[in-house]
C-alpha cells in the first residue's frame, strides 16, 4: 500500500497543485 500511495501522491501532486492554485 505504501508503493501505491507514492504513485498516487506523484500523480495527484500535479492535480493538487492546480487545486491549491485555484483554492488560493
Amino acid at each position: 500500500s505504501r508503493k501505491t500511495t507514492r504513485k498516487t501522491l506523484r500523480r495527484t501532486s500535479k492535480k493538487e497543485d492546480l487545486v491549491r492554485c485555484q483554492c488560493m
